[in-house]
This record gives C-alpha cells, sequence and structure tokens, in this order.
C-alpha cells in the first residue's frame, strides 16, 4: 500500500524522511490528492538511469528502423568477441533475458532473419 501523507505533514520532516526507502516512495498529498512524490536517491538515479537506456534504446530502434539493420559479422567488428563468451553476473542475465524478450516479441516480430536478432536469439 502507498505511504501517503499529507504535505502539512513536512513541518516534522525527520518523520516523513524516516518512511522512505529504496523502493517504497512516500506520497505527499494537497487538499486530499496526490501531488508530490519523495524517493531515495539511490531509486531516483536508478529511474533515471532506466530512463535513459529506454531512450538509447528507442533511437537505436529508429535507426534501425529507417537505416536497416547490420550482419553479424559486422556487429561482432565492432564488439570484438560475441556477446555470449562476456561473463554476466545473474542480475544482468536477467535483465538481459527481459530485454531480448522485448525486442524479439516486439520489435523483430517482423524481422525474424535480421542480423539483429541472430546476434541475441542465443543470449
Amino acid at each position: 500500500m502507498p505511504n501517503m501523507k499529507p504535505v502539512s505533514d513536512l513541518c516534522n520532516y525527520n518523520e516523513v524522511l524516516r518512511d522512505i526507502a529504496v523502493g517504497e516512495p512516500v506520497f505527499l498529498t494537497k487538499n486530499g490528492r496526490g501531488r508530490y512524490a519523495i524517493v531515495d536517491m539511490e531509486e531516483f538515479e536508478k529511474t533515471q538511469a532506466t530512463l535513459r537506456l529506454m531512450s538509447e534504446l528507442a533511437k537505436g530502434e529508429a535507426t534501425a528502423c529507417e537505416k536497416g539493420y547490420i550482419n553479424i559479422s559486422e556487429v561482432e567488428a565492432l564488439f570484438g568477441e560475441p556477446m555470449a563468451k562476456i561473463n554476466f553476473t545473474p542480475e544482468t542475465l536477467e535483465d538481459i533475458k527481459k530485454i531480448k524478450a522485448y525486442i524479439t516479441d516486439e520489435l523483430c516480430s517482423n524481422k525474424k532473419n535480421s542480423a539483429f536478432y541472430a546476434l541475441i536469439k542465443d543470449i
């Protein structure tokens, strides 16, 4: 359940700040309606990084749709060793699987023979 407090509680801001944790923002209300959110700095930075990543992925997809995809040998020339040989942490592998699922389900649905799909299908 969201942690909601009236904005007037900021008079005792230490109590409000105590209730903030990673993944658990405090929502401040004004006249009974949600108005502000106070989040932990780590959570804020994580959200900003996610937004930047999604923006860059969208730019890449737009470029690929406009200019076409490069073939697998060009990708390997750019990145050296194939990605499958890189040792990822379990958390990173989970993130890669989520990104792969999004790409294959949403972005490559009409491009199953693209070099990009060929690159990510074995990750």
